[in-house]
């Protein structure tokens, strides 16, 4: 009897880098399982990132955090919309595990929504977790503000202790809600240097040092980006617009000339932007040193700050430094040195451990 894998990830909604690097690892499957992807992320997103047929389901099944800015969460209105998701559970938990067990799906991955292990728990199918960090942790630290929410993180704690195992990539959280963690490396996406096309396609000088600039895109108001004008031993480049912009910023079209975006940032010389498992696991992956902006009440943040800083591959600006573009020493500093690539990535490990899982099935 011929067994044909079918994997069902639920992916947050919160930024990109999760979609990204569940993607990564979904292109990395073999072609015979079968892929259901549940998301609040936008299809265009998956047409662009995977390389294969799949299935998508459009829910959001966990909020993330509410940010104000790149800088900034709405700690209140954070909690305030886990808990109107939380409160459609058994509804939620009713129907998917119907649907996962009517579409014989073998194996469930979450990154990172809690919802996804009562699920597959009451559908009798194993789940991992895959992730460098929680949504309890980073909720926990407010409930300081908030404790009528400590309901809700309890309900987090106990929906993640049903996951079968968390592979936790590095750097992480403690990661402790999960009763049972596997530690599985740094997972990044390989970019190669293009700098040439780059060049030739975008019109950066190549004899100049180059910047990808990455806030995100929740955006900061108020800096005063046309003083990248004086910046005249730097090429600047990025995929969103910014404001005042001067002509040494080069905007990267939505298809990216023909390129993968890790391409971008192999050809970089150092990258500017605010921390996300994406860009720092990219980053340490092709030795690319990293200018990066403080941010606020996110648990995450300190871990991927110290991994950084412990290879003295990023410098940290404030919020107020990037407003005003006081930032050239800290970029001739990061560009005077070199850095010595990881050489060691989690994906194959990961690949390994689902198909695995399968077997065991």
């Amino acid at each position: 009897m011929y067994f044909s894998p079918h994997l069902a990830y639920f992916i947050t909604g919160h930024g990109y880098g999760h979609g990204v690097r569940s993607c990564a690892i979904i292109n990395a499957l073999p072609l015979s399982t079968q892929i259901t992807i549940i998301s609040s992320l936008p299809r265009e997103f998956f047409q662009r990132e995977i390389s294969r047929p799949f299935h998508l389901i459009s829910q959001a099944i966990d909020c993330g955090c509410v940010q104000q800015d790149t800088v900034y969460i709405d700690k209140q209105a954070t909690l305030a919309t886990y808990a109107q998701i939380n409160a459609q559970r058994e509804t939620l938990i009713t129907e998917y595990a119907t649907l996962l067990q009517k579409l014989a799906v073998t194996l469930v991955i979450a990154d990172i929504a809690p919802l996804a292990f009562p699920i597959a728990h009451r559908a009798k199918i194993p789940a991992f977790a895959i992730t460098n960090f929680n949504w309890w942790d980073i909720y926990q630290p407010f409930l300081t503000d908030y404790p009528q929410y400590q309901h809700l993180l309890q309900q987090i704690a106990t929906d993640y202790a049903l996951a079968t195992c968390a592979l936790c990539l590095s750097p992480s959280l403690p990661m402790q809600v999960f009763p049972t963690r596997h530690e599985v490396g740094i997972l990044f996406r390989q970019g190669a240097v293009k700098r040439a096309v780059i060049a030739q396609r975008l019109g950066l000088n190549p004899a100049k040092k180059w910047v990808l600039v990455y806030i995100g895109n929740y955006g900061l108001a108020g800096v005063q980006w046309e003083k990248l004008a004086a910046f005249n031993e730097f090429e600047f480049f990025g995929i969103e617009p910014l404001e005042n912009a001067p002509a040494n910023y080069h905007l990267i079209p939505a298809d990216k000339v023909g390129l993968a975006y890790a391409d971008f940032t192999a050809s970089a010389d150092v990258i500017l932007g605010k921390l996300g498992y994406g860009l720092v696991s990219e980053c340490l992956g092709l030795g690319k040193p990293v200018l990066f902006l403080k941010r606020e009440d996110f648990a995450e943040y300190d871990c991927l700050k110290q991994r950084l800083l412990k290879t003295q591959q990023g410098i940290e600006i404030t919020e107020t430094q990037l407003r005003e573009l006081a930032i050239l020493e800290a970029l001739q500093t990061l560009c005077a040195r070199d850095y010595s690539p990881v050489t060691q990535n989690a994906l194959d490990e990961i690949i390994q451990l689902i198909n695995q899982a399968h077997k065991v099935i």
